[in-house]
């Protein structure tokens, strides 16, 4: 009981180091390293279901490498999850995540279609899975 709180503990600090990683090399324009920081970190930090920030930054990291699906996979629940948060005034950080992604969610499901539209036949199927 003791050693699976301790790998627990560890694994979710080994996360929050790679998320910081994985936010740095996202403001700093790095959009594939990000997304496979923040991928890792994902898998390693299990209570990350209840944090939308991880899902929204790897969405529009997805966005910004052109990967639509993903994007607007991750985004979706990335939303979901802000529009069950406290959003009130007094939370402004998380007001402004939630347009933020509720913003890039819109633009990589028109790209997403876009990329569908303007596809040959045969190459429609297969938009940047």
């Amino acid at each position: 009981m003791f050693l699976a709180r301790v790998r627990q503990y560890c694994s979710s600090v080994r996360a929050a180091y790679l998320f910081g990683r994985g936010s740095r090399s996202f403001f700093s324009g790095n959009y594939s390293a990000a997304a496979r920081l923040l991928e890792e970190a994902s898998r390693l930090d299990s209570s990350n279901e209840i944090d939308p920030l991880y899902f929204s930054l790897l969405g529009r990291c997805y966005l910004k490498s052109e990967r639509y699906r993903e994007a607007v996979e991750q985004l979706s629940k990335s939303l979901d999850l802000f529009s069950r948060a406290d959003t009130s005034p007094k939370n402004q950080y998380q007001r402004q995540e939630l347009l933020r992604t509720r913003d890039a969610l819109q633009q990589a499901v028109q790209k997403l279609k876009d990329a569908r539209g303007t596809a040959p036949p045969e190459k429609r199927q297969d938009c940047r899975t």
